[in-house]
Formats: C-alpha cells, structure tokens, sequence
C-alpha cells in the first residue's frame, strides 16, 4: 500500500473580515467554551439541542447566495473546525444544506435560514 499526498491548490477568496464578524455571531457563551477552543470547533455535541446550536452558528460562515462545491464548502468548515467531513455531513443530515443529486454542490436550505 503506497500513501501518496496530493496536494489540490485552492485559491478562493474569503473575505477574512467577514469570518472576524461572523464570530460575534450571537451563541450561548457557556457553549462557545464547551465546544470550541480559539475559534475552532474541537468537540461535537451529543445532545440535539447543543448540535443544533452550534451548526447554527457555523451556518453564519456559510453564505446563503452561494452554490459551493465540496473543495470550496471544505474550505470554508476547515475555518471552523479540523474534521470538516463531519460538519459537511451533519449539516446536509440536519438540512441547513442541500446537496444536488450528483453529490457536487451545496447551497444553503432556504426554510433553515428563514426559521427565526
């Protein structure tokens, strides 16, 4: 078995300051310690009300207008958390994303993002 890494160049502008805002998003700061440490999710809540809070809160780095592909949507979760995959996965499974049929794009659920 031979390990090889590839390394996919990635050049999509985020505009950083707007993470910077998006991290004053309102979140229980009691969860905010529990969960993430620097900014970075580090530890995924069991309870369906705490995964509930906290993908709601990664959801405000996710812009609404956008059709992400996975490498961009990747790039965007490892910004807030080292295992992406999870957080891709929870996300669609939780329906604040829509994935097409192929598997290839995201966009954000609009009956989530107008739930307030």
């Amino acid at each position: 078995l031979i390990k090889v890494d590839i390394a996919i160049p990635c050049s999509y502008n985020i505009d950083e300051s707007l993470f910077a805002q998006r991290r004053k998003t309102k979140m229980d700061e009691s969860l905010k310690k529990r969960f993430f440490k620097n900014d970075m999710l580090v530890t995924y809540p069991k309870k369906a009300e705490d995964k509930a809070a906290v993908l709601d809160y990664i959801m405000t780095f996710i812009d609404p207008e956008t059709t992400y592909s996975e490498i961009k949507l990747n790039f965007v979760l490892k910004k807030v958390c080292e295992d992406f995959p999870l957080i891709r996965r929870e996300l669609v499974d939780n329906g604040y994303l829509i994935r097409d049929s192929l598997g290839k794009a995201y966009n954000v659920n609009p009956e989530k993002l107008n739930k307030e």
